[in-house]
């Protein structure tokens, strides 16, 4: 693997229809605020666009990039991540909410891509799963030939 593969997610129609609905509630907020002069109303408005803001871009800004080194997930400016021989495993989890954990020697991590709801998670999954197996094959080493022993 040459150059790094940057996996992300496409929001689905399901996700955008939610954004629309708590946006439009959010607008509904704002104009009840300003016309009743209610300031209390405005500061919980803006707490509520502050906590939507960032909850659309987390998801614009998360990657799982995958290397010829290891495995890196990045949410916004924050990067979790191990090597290829550091993995053990990598289980998709099946709870409320479908995603895969890393589990490595010492640790483990959630990846934020493919992340439940993607249309393409299992693609991408078999993609990550992948890379880790060509990379545990290339790092056994090989038996010498009868050539390389001098046979």
């Amino acid at each position: 693997m040459n150059s790094p593969t940057r996996l992300t997610t496409a929001v689905s129609a399901q996700a955008r229809w939610t954004y629309f609905a708590v946006l439009a509630f959010a607008a509904f907020m704002l104009v009840g605020a300003i016309t009743k002069g209610n300031t209390r109303g405005t500061a919980v408005f803006a707490v509520f666009l502050l906590l939507l803001l960032s909850g659309a871009l987390s998801v614009r800004f998360t990657a799982t990039e995958i290397t010829a080194t290891g495995l890196g997930c990045r949410r916004g400016p924050l990067l979790d991540g191990a090597t290829w021989a550091e993995i053990t495993d990598i289980a998709v989890v099946d709870g409320r909410v479908r995603h895969v954990r890393v589990i490595t020697l010492e640790s483990e991590f959630k990846l934020r891509v493919p992340m439940h709801g993607d249309p393409d998670f299992d693609a991408k999954v078999e993609q990550i799963r992948a890379a880790w197996r060509a990379a545990r094959e290339a790092s056994v080493p090989q038996p010498l030939t009868r050539a390389e022993r001098g046979d």
